[in-house]
């Protein structure tokens, strides 16, 4: 059985299922990281979207009671309305070009009911315009191995304005490498050639992120962003992606097996976890599939996550991470007691 190396982040992990959210606002803010985002100039037609990350760092399961905006400009949506503990979700914004030209501005509140009332304000911003195009207007990589990144194009046009230029391409996403070509300059329209690809230094995952286009027309600087989708490979494959101990009791082992599969022979050297309740089996044997069984020993009850690392020897040292989820019953009571 592999003896799972425990990071200091059980420390931080308990500090935070220890700590309950105060009375205020405060408790609800802290939950997120970002309150506002400008997706500066916005092609008419074209709809983008930004995700806020919502994270909930206390024990006490949140409930959100819904999410309003301002302006028909953006439409916001949840992924989920209750968040257990240590739980993710995603407050995502639409913003919407078909409102009609010009600057648009939405505050958008998130409401919450429990563990107590409150809510979070948000402000989405953008500029819609009908003298620019980008076409298309996502790049979307699709998935594929680091070491094989594919190539994608995008066209960007402004018109009648014969002295516009882009002067800069920025990447949020750190991983991208842009080439850009002037294709046509006239007095009707500009016309450039933008394509991009994923360098190999881009760990497996999926791409999230903006190429940001800074222009300018001579007079006033301005900027167009073009949303990153995709997901690189590993040649590590863990199966499933997250594993589940849904009826787990307190002080009681309970074990479940994935699958570790690549294209050539490798073997587990390590495994890492912030929570000491997990250990794994494994033969320390050299093969393309491992059959493991991951163990947990239920500890408080409630609902309990951690991430599992799993460090082979594959090129690199290449590993893959899992999500745990566990749900803790209470131990069993010997009946006359």
């Amino acid at each position: 059985m592999y003896k799972i190396t425990t990071s200091i982040v059980a420390a931080f992990v308990f500090a935070l299922l220890a700590a309950s959210p105060a009375q205020g606002q405060d408790w609800a803010q802290n939950m997120f990281t970002e309150f506002e985002h400008d997706f500066g100039i916005v092609p008419m037609g074209q709809n983008p979207v930004h995700k806020f990350k919502i994270t909930n760092k206390y024990k006490e399961t949140i409930r959100i009671l819904g999410v309003t905006s301002s302006c028909g400009c953006t439409t916001p949506t949840l992924s989920k309305n209750v968040l257990a503990s240590l739980e993710e979700g995603e407050l995502v914004c639409q913003f919407n070009s078909n409102v009609g030209l010009g600057f648009k501005q939405a505050t958008v509140t998130v409401r919450f009911a429990e563990p107590f009332v409150g809510e979070v304000r948000f402000v989405v911003k953008g500029t819609i315009r009908n003298d620019v195009l980008v076409e298309p207007a996502q790049l979307d990589f699709g998935t594929f191995s680091p070491d094989n990144s594919p190539q994608i194009a995008t066209t960007l046009s402004r018109f009648s304005s014969p002295n516009w230029r882009i002067k800069d391409v920025r990447s949020v996403y750190p991983h991208i490498g842009v080439t850009l070509a002037q294709r046509y300059r006239g007095q009707d329209k500009v016309v450039y050639d933008l394509t991009a690809s994923v360098k190999p230094s881009a760990e497996s995952g999926r791409i999230q992120g903006d190429l940001v286009v800074i222009a300018t027309d001579g007079r006033v600087d301005s900027q167009i962003r073009i949303p990153l989708t995709g997901k690189v490979s590993s040649p590590l494959m863990i199966n499933p992606e997250v594993l589940t101990f849904s009826n787990a009791v307190q002080g009681e082992e309970s074990s479940q097996r994935i699958v570790l599969k690549a294209d050539k022979e490798f073997r587990l050297v390590d495994v890492t976890c912030e929570n000491r309740n997990f250990t794994v089996k494994a033969d320390g044997k050299s093969k393309k599939v491992h059959f493991i069984e991951v163990v947990y020993t239920g500890q408080n009850p409630g609902t309990h996550e951690a991430l599992l690392t799993f460090v082979t020897d594959l090129d690199t040292r290449t590993s893959g991470t899992l999500k745990a989820v566990a749900e803790v019953q209470g131990a069993a009571v010997t009946a006359g007691r």
